[in-house]
């Protein structure tokens, strides 16, 4: 039913191939000649579990120096030991001058 309604508003070639399918019986694609792609091998569970893997791959850490205290600290926040950050005083700190 639903072909018929297909074939017709699509052209000569739906119809052909709704006739076919509705003769045959079946839907199955590998009936009429199409290959469907399939692995050749097995992926061993190593390869497997590999690709599975690759959003836990860690990057390491970026630092960068303070530009008032010249302390390591983490890009984007304020630094830990003076209280600075882009230029300015932006937090206080216990025990910084």
């Amino acid at each position: 039913m639903l072909w018929a309604v297909l074939a017709g508003s699509r052209g000569a070639g739906l119809r052909e191939m709704a006739g076919q399918t509705l003769e045959q019986g079946t839907t199955n694609p590998t009936s009429k000649g199409i290959a469907m792609a399939v692995p050749k091998r097995r992926k061993s569970s190593s390869k497997r579990d590999k690709r599975r893997a690759q959003h836990d791959k860690v990057t390491p850490t970026q630092y960068i120096t303070c530009s008032n205290c010249g302390e390591v600290t983490l890009p984007h926040r304020a630094c830990g030991s003076c209280g600075w950050y882009k230029g300015r005083l932006a937090v206080q700190v216990k025990g910084a001058g």
